[in-house]
């Protein structure tokens, strides 16, 4: 009993750093937000910065999804070769994010902008495109503590980026007339900050490799062999983060649109307080999964994070906290505000959600089978299309179509997922049943 006690809590203390990095990364784009809603032309500049941020989390999906291919591959191949195509995956981020910077025609056309939000916005996607290859830096060695089970240095690593990029935008944003780029800038450097701390944290306990960057008898592997691993990862990562461009879209076409756009990206912020630390259980599980395939901790934490996450998010919902951050902090009135405060509790759900498909993940990709996670990436965009698609023709409010869509996407992938997991334990089962007929 206290050898599952003591392994629970390691489990947990492996997790919790990486989760209170996630809940420090989410606020960080509201600190900045708030800086640049100060500057001259603030519903212009947080438009731009808005937009611009919607468009490099989903190009920076890959890069995201670098730290549990790291978990994946290591000791299978030479950590030289991961560190590699970790580069890669960043280098062709930033050249993405580069060129959508500078297509401004594209820019007003896709997000129908004037002149000046889409030179802002361009400006601002130009100041995040070296944030890419940060990214990917930042997510290679993410991936590197949580294979030696170290993570406590992720903790303070995140706190120092939240350092830097607040002090630089508050220390510029407000004394210009649009502070897009400036936001994006402190977003930028405040990535910067975090990977160096973090280079600096694996140096120090003696896990960093020497300049060859090979270690044990691991062979080398070419980008393909590391790419077909990665690509259902890359793919599940950039769907937790399509949900808000898609929503967005399909918001501007459901009833009370312009009240639903100004709404959905403060509600969808404080959905991402509650689920973004919820993205590395998956990894933290994998890595456990991987050691021995019929562990039952990272289910336990799993059941734990489930009843935690959903009393918290119930707290803030049905508590005057609820109207403090959508009124006082996020500064919504009117409609906006009443949509947020009606709609808001189709949300409770989502979170717990979260956890339970990353156990599922986790078991996929801990047991090897991470084409699985193609299969729920796409029923995850059918369940998403389809109840979007559903509520706006049934004339419901764009908050409300956005809010159910997300929660639709995250069962449908769920429920998927289960299924595929309940049908591999029965062929496990099939087999052995035979041989004990046999014998």
């Amino acid at each position: 009993m206290s050898r599952s006690a003591s392994t629970l809590g390691q489990l947990w203390w492996q997790w919790l750093p990486t989760s209170l990095g996630s809940s420090m990364l989410v606020l960080e784009i509201p600190v900045v937000a708030a800086a640049v809603a100060r500057s001259g032309s603030s519903d212009r500049a947080i438009a731009a910065l808005g937009i611009a941020v919607a468009v490099i989390v989903v190009v920076n999906g890959p890069a995201l999804a670098l730290a549990p291919l790291v978990v994946t591959l290591d000791g299978r191949y030479a950590r030289r070769s991961i560190h590699r195509y970790a580069l890669a995956v960043g280098a062709a981020a930033t050249v993405v994010v580069a060129v959508l910077g500078l297509s401004r025609p594209a820019l007003a056309a896709l997000f129908s902008l004037d002149a000046a939000t889409t030179r802002d916005a361009g400006a601002a996607l130009l100041a995040l495109a070296p944030a890419s290859l940060v990214v990917a830096i930042r997510r290679y060695l993410h991936g590197r503590f949580i294979a030696l089970g170290a993570t406590g240095g992720i903790g303070v690593a995140t706190g120092v980026r939240l350092i830097a990029s607040a002090t630089f935008a508050w220390c510029t944003a407000p004394f210009v007339d649009s502070g897009a780029a400036w936001g994006a800038g402190a977003l930028t450097l405040g990535a910067c900050a975090e990977a160096t701390t973090l280079a600096l944290r694996l140096r120090r306990v003696g896990a960093a490799e020497d300049s060859s960057g090979d270690s044990g008898d691991a062979p080398r592997a070419g980008a393909v062999a590391i790419g077909v691993a990665h690509l259902p990862m890359a793919a599940a990562r950039m769907l937790n983060m399509v949900p808000q461009l898609i929503t967005t879209i399909g918001i501007a076409h459901a009833a009370a649109s312009l009240a639903s756009l100004a709404a959905w990206p403060i509600l969808y912020g404080l959905l991402s307080l509650f689920t973004g630390p919820m993205a590395d259980y998956e990894t933290v599980g994998t890595a456990a999964l991987r050691r021995d395939p019929a562990d039952p901790v990272p289910r336990r934490l799993g059941a734990v994070l489930v009843g935690a996450v959903t009393v918290a998010y119930g707290i803030v919902l049905f508590t005057p906290l609820h109207d403090l951050y959508l009124r006082h902090f996020s500064q919504l009135t009117g409609e906006p505000l009443r949509l947020a405060l009606t709609w808001s509790v189709c949300t409770l759900l989502i979170p717990a959600g979260w956890v339970v498909r990353g156990y599922l993940r986790a078991r996929a990709m801990g047991g090897g089978r991470p084409r699985l996670l193609a299969y729920g990436v796409g029923t995850h965009l059918a369940g998403l299309v389809s109840v979007l698609a559903g509520t706006i023709v049934a004339g419901l409010p764009g908050v409300a179509c956005a809010a159910l869509a997300v929660f639709g996407g995250v069962l449908a992938e769920t429920v998927s997922l289960a299924i595929s997991e309940r049908r591999h334990r029965v062929r496990e089962v099939r087999p052995e049943r035979s041989e004990a007929e046999v014998g």
